[in-house]
């Protein structure tokens, strides 16, 4: 009588065993690829933004302000020009790829409109407002260009408010009085970091150390936070290996979630003489 030969079902085990851990290597290669390729795309923008500021710098020959009140245009608006954007053609100023940064996960986790129907105009970038909102030549940044952040990227909408609105004026964010509404009561906010007008945190200078740390210490940014859980007052990287900046030389680089806190608040003043070193 022929005997039939099969697999035990020990033997089905091992292959089903060996089949998932090679399964599990691959999706790991794979997600690694889809990381690297987006922080490539993203350091691409954050450097084609950089470069638009810079071109901003050379025509007015004085560095841009984030609002210009007398003409009623922002930063990002130029920014847009400078990349060949006509924003005037954008009726639902909604997202555009230039300011989009495809790994943010609030794209996904929120609705593309707020609860009223506005357009949120939605942006994963902020601009250094110690930088955009005060100094008018570069020559105010005494700390170095290469030791001063420019852009930096950041979720586009982030806890139970603050969006991030790029086509966002700052005279929106004024009642009657022209002061600025509490955070809590406007949902939206300029395409900024370290500004006082929504309760960001900010460096504090310290002089016996010679160094900023943080107005709240030992916060720094976050690294992928949820969405529904990030804080607005900070910066959040997309990426867990660290966050992407550009410094007013052009450079861009990616910063460590570990960076020192002394290290990273220096490097967002552009004027308090500290001596700063990302690498």
């Amino acid at each position: 009588m022929t005997r039939r030969h099969g697999l035990t079902m020990i033997e089905l085990i091992l292959v089903v065993s060996i089949m998932a851990v090679l399964m599990g290597l691959l999706m790991g290669a794979v997600q690694k690829v889809r990381m690297s390729s987006s922080k490539l795309t993203l350091i691409n923008k954050t450097r084609q933004i950089t470069l638009s500021v810079h071109n901003i710098i050379s025509t007015d020959n004085r560095l841009p302000a984030q609002c210009e009140w007398d003409r009623s245009i922002n930063l990002p608006l130029r920014v847009l020009a400078m990349l060949g954007v006509d924003h005037t053609q954008l009726h639902d100023l909604s997202i555009i790829p230039e300011f989009t940064n495809g790994s943010d996960p609030s794209y996904q986790f929120y609705p593309t409109r707020l609860p009223d129907n506005r357009s949120p105009g939605n942006a994963s970038f902020g601009f250094n407002y110690l930088v955009f909102g005060g100094l008018t030549s570069t020559g105010g940044i005494s700390d170095g260009m290469s030791n001063t952040m420019m852009l930096s990227e950041r979720y586009a909408r982030c806890g139970n408010f603050a969006n991030v609105n790029w086509t966002l004026m700052l005279s929106i964010g004024l009642d009657k009085n022209r002061q600025m509404y509490p955070q809590t009561l406007y949902t939206n906010r300029t395409m900024t970091f370290s500004d006082n007008h929504y309760d960001d945190l900010l460096p504090v200078y310290n002089p016996a150390r010679r160094v900023s740390l943080g107005s709240i210490p030992g916060l720094t940014f976050q690294a992928t936070p949820k969405p529904d859980a990030c804080d607005p007052r900070v910066l959040q990287a997309s990426n867990p290996n660290g966050l992407v900046v550009a410094l007013m030389d052009g450079s861009v680089r990616t910063i460590s979630p570990g960076i020192d806190p002394a290290v990273y608040w220096s490097s967002i003043t552009p004027d308090k003489g500290e001596v700063v070193n990302l690498d």
